[in-house]
């Protein structure tokens, strides 16, 4: 260490120009005493002079943190020239020229022991505070602590953390926490909730016992209730106790421990649980018991005689469900035969005589000489579903299919005498599998023959992998060109129409996309004259719930699209030729008039065939065997056409509500108070308003009123203040201001809110036809607009002004 006299008097220049003052002495006195100070201090301190920061002090403390390198006289950048590019000297240079104290926490700082080291990352807390003479900035003093071990230390406790949370999760057994006395799921893994036969969605946050209704009066409760009583953890082996899962009732049998959980201060209130079920192995072992009981009976009494022991064997051989046989010599005579085996071979004599006999058509097959190797000591043989005719009755014979094994019977010597033939019968199997795979094909049939045009992609590059005829034509390509072809690769003519980017977003988000009338270019369409469809994409997730595959169900509905079109131009070249605007006006309420009725005939006469699809569907769901509706290829698209299906009657019911919804008359127009109107509307919402916890504020003065058509005018208040009330902020009260006021052109209504808000994006789509921004309140996404319809009939315009999480502001403006 080199202390302040030790660089005083290497370097006379640190003294003020004035050191033969007595001022300046006794300045040098105290600043040698600061610095014996600083000597015993346990934090590093150094001081630095000028503005190029030469070291002029350091303690102890920090000649330990470099105690190979030359600091003292030097300048920092020279000193450490590790610091240069970290931004210390700007600190530095920023204190020194403002004399403003800057104080640093675990900051990072590459060190170096020696200058010949690479710089290794040290964490400090210091403080740079100036030092002045005759009020001027001088220098600067440093007080840092090394705080490397514990920013180490801390960050090690949070990996630690971080990979306590994985294993949590992750854990093959299962871990949960309770809290008080009702037991409140405050953490749960995802093996426990499955024991528990519950999401962890549905668990966190509920007592134990509302969660696990079947699990009270089984002794849990008092079990629990003694852990946090008594601070004793209890420790259950293959407790039993029924559960509710998968829609039954289970009788299960657990191992586990309830631990309690205790605060700093040592009381408990909790408790963990760490669990795993058993029922699989306690059960085996029950059947090994009872089989090892079963079978010391039996050797036993065999132990009594051994003809009584053969007898036995003979019986059980006899009764298994097996066919079990075996045959000796190289004849292959039969000197064994189960009961099972007699019955195949039709009740027909077979003890002692070959096999040739017994059977000719299974030596025809091959097995007479496989037979003869392996009772030569050749390998056993393995043949699954195998099949062979057994005779029913003399003349009569019946196909059927068998899992065979043939072994090599040995004598005490090792040496070959015969074969041992073991069957069992896999006819059901083997025809349950031919009858499922007659349902896949009739499943195939049906997306053969759909009236809807169907086809799935599978993976990354979405292959396409079904293609039913309607969606071949629609695509211009048949079903072969396009099978086994990525989707762009097959379709080269949609690129640049979007088709692959939507693709590509149902992929990656997992979420299905529904669009309407989306044109489309295909080979067979005139140029300038797309295709129209209407389609859903739906993802199909794997047992791991990732996407493995989209299915498209499309419509074409471009004949309608081109219709409407037709009906548009002609509202156009009707426009364009009247020039009265009377005559317009009525014109355009006959063409809207003949395009609601056209609109509202469409959804009436949609709603046969869509009511035919869903007798279809349930037809096809009731014809389906269970496991073949469950079948990861069938499930998904079953459920996707139930889902379209539901959309299209949803639609045509949402166009049902808007043409009756337009249809319906209002009223002439009259003077009407606004006052009233606003009090009659806050009535009829009182029970909404009292649900919402609202605060409704109305400023409308006396008198004031509007020239319109009252129930017009009720729709729209009772709108904007019915929508103020259901998009509140369950995050604070709900505040609602109603304002009316007369200007010198217009009387200004505004309905403001303190709720959810919307983005500029959700405010370009709300004032259009079925546009709902916020799912989770029900309605069908007319009302508003209906209400600017009715609006801008008369003249007026509506306006809004809104932030997300701030609230929204509706304008009304009427003319006077």
């Amino acid at each position: 260490m080199a202390s302040f006299a030790d660089f005083s008097s290497a370097d006379s220049s640190a003294i003020p120009p004035a050191a033969d003052s007595a001022d300046a002495q006794h300045l040098l006195a105290q600043r040698q005493a600061l610095y014996r100070f600083y000597d015993d201090t346990p934090a590093a301190v150094c001081v630095l002079r000028g503005p190029a920061h030469h070291y002029e002090y350091l303690n102890a403390a920090y000649q330990r943190l470099l105690p190979s390198r030359p600091l003292l006289g030097l300048p920092v950048a020279e000193a450490l020239p590790e610091l240069v590019a970290t931004g210390i000297l700007a600190l530095l240079d920023g204190v020194y020229q403002t004399g403003t104290t800057y104080h640093g926490t675990e900051q990072s700082v590459p060190l170096a022991a020696t200058a010949d080291q690479p710089a290794e990352e040290r964490f400090f807390t210091f403080t740079y505070q100036a030092t002045r003479e005759q009020g001027a900035v001088v220098g600067i003093s440093t007080f840092a602590t090394d705080v490397t071990e514990q920013v180490r230390a801390r960050r090690q406790q949070e990996a630690q953390r971080r990979q306590l949370a994985e294993l949590f999760e992750q854990a093959p057994v299962g871990i949960a926490t309770f809290r008080g006395p009702r037991y409140v799921i405050e953490m749960a893994n995802p093996a426990v909730c499955a024991l528990w036969g519950r999401t962890p969605a549905q668990a966190v946050g509920m007592p134990l016992f509302e969660l696990l209704p079947e699990a009270a009066g089984q002794g849990f409760e008092e079990l629990l209730d003694g852990v946090l009583a008594t601070g004793e953890p209890y420790v259950a082996h293959e407790l039993p106790s029924f559960i509710d899962r998968d829609g039954h009732r289970d009788t299960v049998y657990w191992n586990f421990v309830y631990h309690p959980l205790r605060e700093t201060d040592g009381r408990i209130t909790g408790i963990t649980v760490v669990a795993t079920e058993v029922s699989e192995s306690v059960q085996t072992r029950r059947q090994v018991e009872q089989l090892n009981h079963e079978l010391e009976a039996r050797v036993t009494e065999r132990t009594r005689e051994l003809g009584e022991q053969q007898t036995l064997l003979g019986e059980i051989l006899g009764q298994t469900p097996a066919y079990i046989a075996t045959l000796s010599g190289p004849e292959l005579r039969f000197s064994f035969l189960n009961n099972n085996y007699q019955r195949l071979l039709g009740g027909q004599p077979a003890l002692g005589r070959p096999l040739a006999e017994v059977q000719p058509d299974a030596v025809a097959q091959g097995f007479g000489e496989m037979l003869g190797r392996i009772g030569a000591g050749g390998p056993p043989v393995v043949s699954p579903t195998t099949p062979l005719w057994r005779t029913q009755s003399v003349g009569q014979q019946q196909l059927g299919y068998y899992d065979l094994t043939y072994a090599p019977l040995r004598d005490a010597q090792g040496e070959p005498r015969g074969v041992l033939a073991f069957g069992v019968e896999v006819t059901e199997q083997v025809l349950a599998r031919q009858e499922r795979e007659a349902q896949r094909q009739l499943l195939h049939t049906v997306f053969e023959q759909s009236p809807t045009a169907l086809y799935v992609v599978r993976g990354a590059n979405h292959v396409l992998e079904v293609v039913n005829p309607l969606m071949a034509r629609i695509l211009g390509h048949s079903a072969e060109e396009l099978l086994g072809q990525p989707f762009m690769e097959a379709m080269p003519e949609l690129e640049g129409q979007g088709i692959a980017e939507l693709l590509d977003q149902v992929w990656h988000t997992g979420q299905p996309y529904y669009q309407q009338e989306r044109p489309a270019h295909l080979t067979y369409h005139q140029p300038g004259q797309p295709g129209y469809y209407t389609f859903v994409h739906q993802p199909l997730l794997d047992e791991q719930g990732v996407v493995a595959a989209i299915a498209c169900v499309a419509v074409d509905v471009t004949e309608q699209v081109s219709a409407r079109q037709q009906v548009q131009a002609l509202n156009e070249e009707l426009t364009s030729t009247n020039q009265a605007l009377l005559q317009t006006n009525q014109q355009l309420r006959r063409t809207n008039a003949d395009l609601d009725t056209f609109v509202y005939t469409a959804s009436h006469d949609l709603k046969s065939p869509i009511t035919n699809l869903e007798g279809l569907l349930a037809v096809l769901r009731d014809t389906l065997p269970v496991e073949v509706q469950q079948q990861s290829l069938v499930a998904p698209l079953l459920d996707l056409l139930d889902g379209t299906v539901a959309r299209f009657r949803l639609t045509i019911e949402q166009l049902t509500e808007l043409i009756r919804l337009q249809q319906s008359p209002a009223g002439p127009a009259q003077q009407v108070p606004l006052g009233p109107l606003v009090a009659a509307v806050l009535a009829d919402l009182a029970t909404e308003v009292t649900a919402a916890q609202a605060q409704v504020e109305v400023a409308i003065a006396d008198g004031l009123g509007l020239y319109f058509a009252p129930a017009n005018l009720r729709s729209i208040v009772y709108n904007l203040v019915s929508n103020a009330l259901k998009y509140r902020d369950p995050a604070r009260p709900a505040q609602v201001t109603v304002r009316a006021e007369r200007q010198p052109t217009a009387v200004v209504l505004t309905v403001q809110d303190n709720g959810l808000g919307m983005s500029a994006s959700q405010q370009e789509r709300l004032f259009q036809a079925f546009q709902r921004l916020h799912t989770h309140v029900e309605g069908t996404g007319v009302g508003l607009y209906m209400i600017k319809r009715l609006i801008e009939n008369v003249g007026a315009r509506i306006e809004v002004a809104s932030q997300p999480g701030q609230g929204s502001t509706f304008t009304v403006t009427f003319p006077i």
